[in-house]
C-alpha cells in the first residue's frame, strides 16, 4: 500500500469513494453515516442526549444517561466553571486558601 498515493486519493475522494476502496480491507460500511445523536427521535425521547446552558459556552447538548433507574434518577448538569465550588469544598474539608492561611 502506497502511503502518499493513499492520503492524495483521500484528499481528493469523496467520503463514500474513501469508504468503498477500504472495502476490500475491512468490512467497513460506505453508508454508514456519523449521523449527530439528538437527531434520533428515540435518542431525544428517552433524554439520552440533552441540551445544556453553560455560562461560558452558551447552550450545548451533551449525553444524557442511557439507563434509566426510577430510584435513582440521574441529573446531568453543566460543568463547573474554573474555582466555583472551591470554596464549598475547603469549607466541607476544614481546609482555607493559601491567601487565607496564618502565616
Amino acid at each position: 500500500m502506497n502511503v502518499g498515493a493513499d492520503h492524495e486519493f483521500a484528499g481528493a475522494a469523496t467520503k463514500r469513494e474513501f469508504m468503498g476502496s477500504l472495502n476490500p480491507l475491512a468490512a467497513l460500511r460506505a453508508d454508514h453515516e456519523h449521523r449527530r445523536p439528538g437527531n434520533d427521535e428515540h435518542v431525544r425521547g428517552r433524554d439520552m442526549w440533552v441540551e445544556i446552558d453553560h455560562p461560558q459556552r452558551g447552550k450545548w447538548y451533551n449525553v444524557g444517561m442511557p439507563i434509566k433507574l426510577s430510584d435513582s434518577p440521574a441529573r446531568i448538569e453543566r460543568s463547573p466553571l474554573l474555582g466555583e465550588h472551591t470554596d464549598g469544598v475547603l469549607k466541607e474539608s476544614r481546609l482555607r486558601r493559601r491567601e487565607e492561611s496564618p502565616a
